[in-house]
């Protein structure tokens, strides 16, 4: 880690911190320290920054288990080797070294590994990261990540430090407002079914019945009425052509007994002109 002066200082919750005030919260997790200076991970970290604080020291609890008891065992049998000979003190210290640089290479292996699975896990939907086991590794990996922001641009170190406030609460509320979705949903299938169920064996299919039986009498009907409609017209196109025959029929008498009558009395004019033929000059 870079060397930070102790003579910085930053005022956080209303009081002034030093990096010494820093120092002194090493090994413990990150959101245990931000607690004990009653600030927000994300508010402790930005004054870390503050403070030139770029990374924070993993507690010691993330050491690989084994590697943790080969040490202890190396200290006891130092404890108890005390007075063995100087050669025996330094080989330990060598051993004592190799095992701390050993449980740095797994520590950032382990971050790797985390990294890489955080990178799956932030390209799934909020309802694939819903899921128990999904949550529970995306949990993890904020949890991880956000003492080690840098392994992450600026941006993407914030927005960890949101998603480890808030991915909890958007996963319960997918899962509530998920919930209430099937329950509609259920509720206007069961809803839909019944109004079907309804129309098949209630008072609108006897009435459907009722109005298709209508509408075959009306048909009925009509049909007789079309056919009593073109009795009419018929009977009416006969009476027509015997009235245009007795019309003509009529017209050629009056006409043969005009010209009839005009001959009498022209051959009666005539007879009374030769009757006073006489008398007229």
């Amino acid at each position: 880690m870079a060397e930070v002066s102790s003579n910085k200082r930053v005022l956080c919750d209303g009081k002034w911190i030093t990096v010494q005030d820093i120092e002194e919260q090493y090994g413990k997790h990150r959101k245990e320290a931000a607690a004990k200076f009653n600030v927000s991970p994300a508010t402790f970290r930005r004054k870390l920054r503050e403070l030139g604080i770029l990374r924070w020291p993993y507690p010691k609890r993330r050491c690989n288990p084994e590697i943790a008891v080969r040490v202890g065992v190396l200290q006891s049998s130092h404890s108890s080797s005390q007075s063995n000979s100087e050669e025996k003190e330094t080989h330990f210290e060598e051993e004592t070294t190799e095992m701390g640089d050993e449980s740095k290479s797994i520590s950032t292996l382990c971050i790797d590994n985390t990294k890489l699975d955080f990178n799956k896990l932030i390209a799934s939907s909020l309802e694939d990261l819903s899921h128990p086991e999904n949550e529970t590794s995306m949990k993890k990996a904020l949890s991880i990540l956000s003492d080690n922001p840098s392994l992450f641009s600026k941006e993407q170190a914030e927005q960890i430090d949101g998603l480890l406030v808030d991915f909890p609460a958007l996963v319960h509320k997918w899962r509530e407002y998920y919930s209430r979705s099937q329950t509609c949903n259920l509720k206007s299938s069961d809803e839909t079914e019944n109004l079907v169920g309804k129309d098949h064996k209630g008072s609108l299919k006897v009435r459907y019945e009722e109005l298709e039986n209508k509408e075959k009498e009306l048909t009925t009907q009509l049909m007789a009425l079309q056919k009593q409609k073109t009795e009419i017209a018929e009977q009416r196109n006969e009476k027509s052509k015997q009235s245009k025959d007795l019309i003509s029929m009529v017209e050629k008498k009056e006409k043969l007994f005009m010209t009839i009558t005009t001959d009498k009395l022209k051959n009666l004019s005539d007879k009374w002109t030769n009757l006073t033929s006489a008398f007229i000059q």
